[in-house]
């Protein structure tokens, strides 16, 4: 059976206990189902495994489908597939059990590389339920360890909010809601007499305990369409701790303008978080605005119910009722209602405005920005909204290409836009270093780049400055000293043949491509270290005594290449 087919609207109508525990510790929940991540929604709930690695246990009977070794995203992980029509995804593991880490420790010596993504065959690892799978850990992109645990639908790959299958304790605490924030449309609403969006936060009135503005702001007045917004979270483990809301409604003069809810939504979905979110405020200030209404191209299931949008159309001098209903998948529900004063549009409808080296760009349709050297190519779902991209071309003084400002870095990107440039004419030996770049800061940071005939291509995932650059510059490949601290002096030790050794291994441009270890001639497997770039490797107790010769060369995104060699002692 597939859960689908239940219409998870209904939390109700979805088993429970379908699926054990993935874990024999009580389960505690530090970060849940739908919270705002950078550029994506958290796409299941990581489990406390009380700073320890604890064994991690299938839910369910079914088959190792798919192994994944990484030293980002999941790092580790294991999904299982399940007679019942989902998958079921373990991450973040620090290591597999023994049948599985054998199977995959020859995939890395016959591939000669760290990462592995496997799809086995059906019998090769089937599995019961509460079967021990694998150890919990801290592995790829994971900041504390911790159990990274996914609920999928087999059919059309969409994850399901665990919560629905009962993981999580009871609780009778309400979501929280501690800021409101107003968007008007762009050139049709104002708030304030301003084209802009307002944030105020809410406080604790002394006499009646219950939050609102402060005493000290007036009743915002709107005018025109606009939306609204809030900051807020559902208590989840710990009260200290926030995560997203299962169902979040607006209602405006008791009428429903906006539904949200987080039971489910596909990975191809996922960016529209930046949609979801007010992204400059995010960019500006790391602030987590959820918004109340639409963009254009949704591109996502969590939006149930809009009309006009999210957006309301105030034209009358009076006093409007706003009302936010935030409810969690216990039934809790927490209601705030702000009262705004409205006003008749007095300013005339402008619209959205462009300027002389900008072009309209709509969401839904592909579209192209062209210049004699440079193209941008927008796919029919690149942008979440009607945009006025800026396109601006400047020379610069002895370089392979002009300096192109493209767009806002306050503008979401959802689907890759392709970028091309015709560079100016270098010599063949520098052509194949030549790739795109982006301004970032003071610096430039390369794009994965390629040739289509003369034209270099790349794609990005945001707006910003890009130029093509040269890059001759090989990675650099160096020893990190082991430091033993001594009355509080930190002295490096001398690296030898014994324990571990910690490389680390970056590249300015283009990127590290790839890299091979070699002890005495044999190839080695490096395992990623506790930071971006750092790689380590643990010496076999039973390597003898004597020199050794370690040997690590890098290749970067062109093939500039890096060697290093370390003669080392075994005591």
């Amino acid at each position: 059976m597939c859960l689908i087919g239940y219409t998870l609207a209904i939390s109700q109508n979805v088993p429970q206990g379908l699926f054990s525990a993935p874990m024999s510790i009580p389960l505690t929940i530090t970060a849940g189902f739908g919270e705002i991540r950078p550029n994506h929604f958290h796409s299941g709930i990581d489990f406390s495994t009380q700073g320890r690695n604890q064994a991690v246990l299938a839910v369910e009977e079914g088959y190792i489908s798919r192994i994944k070794i990484s030293a980002s995203g999941y790092g580790n992980a294991l999904y299982i597939n399940h007679p019942n029509g989902m998958t079921t995804v373990y991450g973040h593991l620090s290591t597999f059990n023994d049948t599985i880490n054998q199977y995959v420790n020859l995939i890395q010596q016959q591939g000669r590389e760290y990462e592995v993504d496997v799809l086995p065959d059906p019998l090769d690892f089937p599995v019961k339920r509460q079967q021990f799978i694998g150890w919990s850990g801290n592995s790829g992109s994971s900041s504390a360890p911790h159990l990274h645990f996914e609920i999928r639908d087999q059919g059309f790959e969409n994850v399901l909010n665990p919560l629905l299958f009962g993981y999580g304790e009871k609780d009778n605490i309400a979501p929280d809601i501690s800021a409101v924030s107003i968007f008007p449309m762009e050139g049709y609403g104002r708030v304030n007499e301003l084209k802009v969006p307002a944030n105020f936060p809410l406080v604790v009135n002394k006499k009646t305990k219950k939050k609102g503005l402060s005493q000290k702001v007036k009743m915002p007045i709107v005018s025109g369409w606009v939306g609204f917004g809030f900051q807020g979270g559902d208590v989840i483990g710990k009260i200290t701790s926030k995560t997203g809301i299962f169902k979040i409604q607006l209602l405006i003069d008791s009428n429903e303008v906006f539904q949200a809810r987080f039971d489910e939504f596909s990975f191809d979905e996922t960016r529209s978080v930046n949609a979801y979110q007010d992204y400059p405020e995010r960019i500006r200030t790391k602030r987590k605005i959820q918004r109340c209404v639409v963009p254009v191209n949704p591109m996502i299931g969590i939006y149930k119910k809009s009309r006009n949008s999210g957006y309301y159309y105030f034209n009358e001098d009076r006093i409007y009722s706003i009302v936010y209903m935030l409810t969690d998948l216990n039934g809790n529900t927490s209601t705030f209602n702000l009262k705004v004063r409205g006003k008749a549009p007095d300013w005339g409808s402008a619209g959205m405005r462009g300027s002389a080296v900008s072009s309209l760009v709509l969401p839904g349709v592909s579209q192209q920005l062209a210049l004699p050297d440079f193209q941008a190519d927008f796919q029919a779902e690149s942008l979440f909204d009607s945009t006025w991209v800026k396109l601006v071309r400047a020379n610069i003084p002895n370089s392979y290409s002009p300096l192109i400002e493209l767009g806002s870095k306050y503008v979401p990107v959802n689907q890759a836009i392709r970028l091309r440039f015709l560079p100016a004419v270098s010599p063949d030996s520098i052509q194949s270093k030549l790739i795109i770049t982006q301004k970032k800061g003071s610096s430039f940071s390369g794009l994965k780049s390629n040739w289509s005939g003369q034209w270099l291509e790349a794609e990005t995932f945001e707006f910003g400055d890009f130029q093509v650059h040269a890059d001759t510059v090989a990675p650099v490949v160096k020893v990190i000293p082991q430091i033993l601290r001594k009355k509080r002096k930190k002295i490096p030790l001398k690296s030898t043949a014994t324990g571990r050794i910690n490389i680390h291994i970056s590249d300015r441009l283009s990127g590290v491509a790839s890299m091979q270890a070699a002890l005495n001639g044999n190839w080695i497997l490096l395992e990623p270290g506790s930071s971006a770039g750092m790689w380590t490797y643990r010496f076999p107790d039973e390597l003898p005594a004597g020199i050794h010769e370690l040997r690590i060369e890098a290749i970067d995104g062109v093939g500039n290449s890096s060697l290093l060699n370390l003669q080392l002692e075994k005591p």
